[in-house]
């Protein structure tokens, strides 16, 4: 097993994981560092303190729901925004705090990446596979869920599978080549104008971009 970690230590790493989303936009940075999440768990004794580490990660990473919330509903619905946040944040923290042994990680995972939790749990780890193992489908979802407890486990099983997966990783990396479209294919970007919180005059924005393409089709 590997050495613990002192929480308020695990809390600042899972935290810097859930901001690797805010800051990372579209791009890999969020979902690579996702995995960061059970990493910090795992190394912290106790429910509570479990509790808090994985909140330090849902509560930053969850920020844009009240974004979400006043920019559909608008802004005067601000404590409805901040209550989603705080209620999504603790729903998909409390599995964590179960998450004692490398079983439970598994489990924890599951749970926050499956219906009905998973419906609100895009901060899932498994992101983490499209990154670590590129190109390999179901099967390196099923890697990615298995390598973050490997960690966890004692003995030869983690001194010799962690340096496998690192280097099937790599192996993968190196070898992806990202799909090329179909030949003839053109990408048009539509102008929509932003609805400026309002989300009727949003709908009307996109009810008259369809009309527009009809006609010209």
């Amino acid at each position: 097993m590997p050495p613990p970690l002192r929480p308020p230590l695990a809390g600042f790493f899972s935290s810097m994981a859930g901001a690797a989303w805010l800051l990372g936009g579209d791009g890999y940075l969020g979902p690579l560092c996702s995995i960061g999440l059970p990493l910090s768990v795992m190394f912290v004794s106790g429910k509570k303190p479990r509790l808090l580490v994985a909140l330090g990660y849902y509560l930053i990473g969850c920020w844009p729901i009240v974004e979400a919330v006043t920019g559909y509903w608008g802004t005067g619905h601000w404590w409805e925004g901040l209550g989603a946040w705080v209620l999504a944040a603790m729903i998909l923290s409390l599995p964590w705090t179960w998450a004692d042994t490398p079983w439970r990680i598994i489990t924890a995972i599951l749970v926050t990446a499956l219906p009905p939790i998973g419906v609100i749990g895009w901060l899932s780890p498994l992101n983490a596979a499209g990154v670590l193992f590129p190109g390999s489908s179901w099967f390196g979802l099923l890697l990615s869920l298995v390598a973050i407890p490997l960690i966890y486990s004692p003995g030869r099983l983690r001194k010799y599978g962690v340096p496998a997966l690192v280097l099937g990783a790599l192996g993968l990396n190196l070898v992806y080549q990202e799909a090329l479209p179909p030949s003839g294919w053109v990408g048009v970007q539509t102008a929509i104008r932003p609805s400026d919180g309002n989300v009727l005059k949003g709908i009307e924005n996109n009810r008259k971009v369809i009309e527009t393409g009809l006609r010209a089709g």
